[in-house]
């Protein structure tokens, strides 16, 4: 449940063209504050300004395990949060006297729900409300799913007058929108989240990974990327484009990529280079990337990973783990056989037994899309961030490999982006 405290000093807020603009304001404000903590304060502020109330704030209460919780808050003392989160909440006559109505939502004052006379007379006011002069309340009551509440109200002191009818029409002209809020709040956060956490897992990979629109222009980088554009030795940024040091790397790098952008892209064809400049050299591969949304003008078309064939791999397994779902235990696994240890010794290296090893090694061949030991070596050594040499680079398998590895990245990140751009729309803002 949620709860927001405001309040009101002045005019009537019917027949008031001044106020209905207010009131209009605080609605769209109320939507700007999505995923944006700072945005919910400043709406609080602003509500808590238009309603002279001295305290706002947003409270979430769950029905199982019960807790009282502040998402956000405006002028509530950190003292008084903290006494309400941990024990006053529990006894809020207010909240007792609309869960005994067994009603689903109500809108209303304080004192309809619990007589001044009686509400004097709780701990709940002696103990807390008093010590911090509140009194008055009113709000609007909202039931969730699983038992949760999502509260919008306000307190005024007692010095104040208590509510009239037309803060409480306030709040319902208010409450379906703080819901609806509320809602696409909690997904942008959860797909902030989801977005910070993918961008920590590609910056953890020892390749450098760059997306690339429909122009060539770059619409990402990742942390290693961005330090090798940045150096300049062989590739450079210039106004959203790459370039190389020479005239023909940089018309390597073009072809490249029209390759790789092209409607019918062919894996059997050329699509690795190598540049250097002076005693510097890089690997670049690149594949296409099919998000097919046109929404985004700036979308990636194509995914350039670039590596460095001096560069030792440090977290190859980090790599199993980000582009085939390892876990780290299976990763360890996979790193350990690609080492040239067989069931028995991997089972003493990992503390576990041989069975455990082979199972592990058959989900590790599932999801690798493997058949046996020799195909996951190679695999792994055909990874992003490591330079093929020998045979293993040339054959027709291991080119094969190589792409698949890429392909693996590829549909794992158009995935992320897909779900983030099914999500905004599905729960897109439409307000008449």
């Amino acid at each position: 449940m949620c709860l927001v405290f405001f309040s009101d000093k002045s005019r009537s807020a019917k027949g008031t063209g001044g106020q209905a603009v207010q009131d209009e304001q605080l609605v769209d404000l109320l939507y700007c504050g999505l995923g944006d903590q700072e945005a919910w304060n400043e709406f609080l502020g602003q509500l808590a300004k238009r309603l002279d109330a001295p305290w706002a704030a947003v409270l979430a209460i769950h029905a199982s395990p019960c807790r009282h919780v502040f998402n956000f808050k405006f002028g509530i003392p950190p003292e008084a949060a903290y006494l309400y989160e941990q024990h006053y909440g529990s006894i809020d006559p207010w909240l007792e006297a609309y869960l005994k109505r067994n009603t689903k939502d109500w809108t209303g004052t304080g004192s309809s729900l619990c007589a001044a006379s009686e509400f004097e007379r709780t701990e709940f006011y002696t103990d807390f409300f008093r010590s911090y002069d509140v009194y008055h309340g009113c709000g609007t009551i909202v039931e969730g799913e699983g038992g949760s509440l999502t509260t919008l109200g306000a307190l005024r002191q007692k010095s104040q007058p208590d509510f009239e009818q037309q803060h409480v029409e306030l709040f319902k002209q208010l409450a379906p929108h703080l819901t609806r809020a509320l809602k696409l709040h909690g997904k942008i956060v959860d797909l902030k989240d989801v977005a910070t956490a993918a961008g920590n897992v590609l910056d953890t990979l020892d390749v450098g990974l760059v997306g690339l629109n429909g122009q060539g222009r770059v619409c990402f980088v990742n942390r290693l990327a961005e330090g090798i554009l940045r150096a300049e030795t062989v590739l450079r940024l210039h106004q959203g484009k790459i370039s190389a040091h020479t005239a023909a790397g940089t018309s390597a790098w073009d072809r490249l990529w029209k390759h790789a952008i092209a409607p019918r892209f062919n894996p059997r064809h050329r699509s690795s280079i190598a540049l250097s400049h002076g005693t510097e050299s890089l690997h670049v591969t690149m594949v296409p990337f099919r998000g097919n949304d046109p929404l985004f003008p700036g979308r990636v078309r194509v995914l350039a990973t670039i590596t460095d064939p001096k560069a030792d791999p440090k977290s190859r397994d980090q790599l199993l783990i980000a582009l085939f779902g390892l876990t780290p235990a299976e990763a360890r696994v996979a790193m350990l056989l690609v080492s040239g240890l067989g069931p028995r010794e991997i089972s003493q290296q990992t503390e576990t037994t041989q069975n455990t090893v082979r199972f592990q090694l058959k989900v590790i061949y599932r999801k690798t899309g493997v058949s046996r030991q020799s195909q996951l070596v190679r695999l792994v050594s055909m990874l992003p961030g490591q330079f093929p040499d020998g045979d293993a680079g040339t054959s027709s398998s291991g080119k094969k490999l190589r792409f698949q590895a890429l392909q693996h990245l590829n549909t794992r990140l158009i995935g992320q982006k897909s779900s983030l751009i099914k999500s905004l729309d599905q729960h897109s803002i439409v307000r008449k």
